[in-house]
């Protein structure tokens, strides 16, 4: 009866307003409070514990999409991105999340900035150099200059490295058909004397690099020895291989000016080119002052 009363008191407008937010507030607390993960996530920021716990991070990883803050969000991927990256060793993960960060629209400039060099860097660790590029073409705006230009030397890096491997392979090849042709022309007991009478001098040549190279980088720069170390044992096949293949060639066409100008050149670049691969399996931080 007071209800009634009372709503007969009032405007029916200002009654039909009244009862729309009694309703709302009604839904409101049978819902309960929004969780917009701000909490959680400050909670996992303090806890060393929680923040190493890969259960954790994984559920938060996987709750991020349901949080209703947007910074709670890209902040919870982005914290876990580097989980994955670092302590838990798993880039693959990290470099999702970081993905979904550098293209979430509501992330800010800086956010998903750091989002996308934290995932090109990344990309270049695991020698994901395609990836590498895409994901710098994707989000070109936010990449460092430094990190734009580590990005063309890696493309200029691997394209060099398979011309080296195509280059000595394709040496090796002639090489070997080489000989081959030569032992069917009962040149065989030829080659192998010559690559015997040169086999001392080429060993001792590649001990002189390792040793004297590796000794003066070691006694004036302080830097490693063994990249010299690794080119004189590359240098002495490449040079036998050179003489037997000198040795094994028809006597007839093969030992021709334009010939031995052609092999010359060849066993050259198939010597520039094992260093290359050498250095590169060493320590390839050698190379960055060429511009790879």
């Amino acid at each position: 009866m007071p209800t009634r009363l009372a709503l007969r008191l009032v405007p029916r407008d200002a009654a039909i307003a009244l009862l729309v937010l009694a309703a709302c507030c009604g839904r409101a607390r049978a819902s309960g409070p929004t969780d917009d993960g701000s909490a959680r996530l400050a909670r996992i920021r303090e806890s060393a514990a929680l923040a190493s716990s890969r259960a954790e991070v994984d559920a938060l990883a996987r709750d991020a999409d349901g949080f209703s803050s947007d910074t709670a969000r890209i902040d919870a991927r982005l914290l876990a991105a580097q989980a994955y990256l670092g302590r838990f060793g798993v880039p693959p993960l990290g470099r999702a999340l970081l993905r979904r960060v550098a293209s979430d629209p509501a992330a800010d400039a800086l956010t998903a900035a750091q989002a996308t060099n934290l995932l090109v860097r990344s990309d270049l660790d695991d020698g994901l150099v395609d990836d590498a590029r895409v994901d710098v073409a994707a989000h070109a705006f936010g990449v460092r200059r430094e990190l734009l230009m580590l990005v063309e030397a890696r493309v200029r890096r691997r394209a060099l490295h398979r011309a080296c491997l195509l280059l000595v392979g394709a040496v090796a090849v002639a090489v070997a058909s080489s000989v081959a042709r030569g032992v069917v022309r009962s040149r065989g007991r030829v080659t192998a004397v010559a690559v015997g009478d040169l086999a001392g001098v080429a060993l001792a040549f590649g001990v002189s690099v390792a040793v004297g190279g590796g000794g003066l980088a070691s006694l004036f720069t302080g830097s490693a020895a063994l990249p010299f170390v690794g080119l004189g044992a590359a240098l002495v096949p490449v040079v036998l291989a050179a003489r037997a293949w000198s040795a094994s060639a028809s006597p007839l066409g093969g030992s021709s000016r334009a010939s031995r100008a052609c092999r010359a050149i060849a066993c050259a670049g198939a010597a520039l080119a094992s260093a290359f691969l050498v250095l590169e399996g060493i320590d390839a931080s050698y190379l960055a002052s060429f511009g790879l």
